[in-house]
């Protein structure tokens, strides 16, 4: 391998592992402010199970980085081909994990969503009821007599 290959795969892998600190140590900061919050059973379920796939998403990526520079010195042609089939099987269960976290986002903030609408609802019923209430009936506002 050339000079420029070598310092061009480590580099790259070196960046995925500085990556992947970088998002380990924002979703840590992340836990922690979620922590200090006094949240229901679902939100503290969908919190931690968020957390938890995202830090081995992270830490899948730093495996991914250290085998881009580690696969530098392989070069038996059966033990190359077994050794980047094992990374790519790595890379496609981060995407997996992906598509899992965005699934969970979504169906977590389609139902905050839900019950904020239901919420509305309610609210909007009880002030077109409390309107009603201060009217006569043919919609002008009743007199105070006193």
């Amino acid at each position: 391998m050339d000079t420029v290959s070598f310092w061009t795969m480590a580099g790259f892998g070196t960046l995925l592992i500085a990556l992947s600190v970088l998002l380990s140590w924002t979703t840590e900061s992340s836990w922690k402010k979620d922590e200090q919050q006094e949240l229901n059973e679902t939100d503290w379920t969908y919190l931690y199970t968020r957390r938890r796939r995202r830090l081995q998403t992270n830490i899948m990526i730093s495996m991914v980085g250290a085998a881009i520079i580690v696969g530098i010195w392989i070069v038996e042609p059966l033990w190359f081909g077994i050794y980047w089939c094992c990374v790519v099987l790595l890379v496609v269960w981060i995407l997996a994990l992906a598509g899992l976290d965005f699934l969970a986002t979504r169906s977590y903030y389609r139902q905050l969503r839900g019950q904020a609408t239901a919420e509305r609802q309610l609210l909007e019923q009880e002030l077109h009821r409390l309107q009603q209430s201060q009217h006569n009936g043919n919609g002008t506002p009743q007199k105070r007599h006193g």
